[in-house]
């Protein structure tokens, strides 16, 4: 299983000044055809920014071309527990 660690914490700029926001962790899995499956941890501010992250760390351990081979099968968020 992979795991992207970033910030915890992300700064947005509110009209010239910073916020510190406290990020969501989420769980993305992907799968290919039916032999084998990969999860990313990654945090983020949304499923669609997790899916983003997770989709690059995907490209990072399978490459570019066979990115394509592999969808996303689930997204959930995950407690800190």
């Amino acid at each position: 299983m992979g795991t992207t660690t970033f910030n915890k914490l992300r700064s947005i700029d509110t009209e010239g000044g910073y916020v510190m926001i406290k990020l969501k962790r989420y769980r993305v899995t992907y799968v290919p055809a039916d032999y084998a499956t990969k999860v990313y941890e990654v945090e983020a501010n949304s499923k669609g920014e997790a899916c983003g992250l997770a989709r690059e760390e995907l490209l990072w351990d399978v490459g570019y071309d066979a990115r394509h081979d592999w969808e996303e099968e689930d997204i959930e968020e995950v407690s800190d527990e």
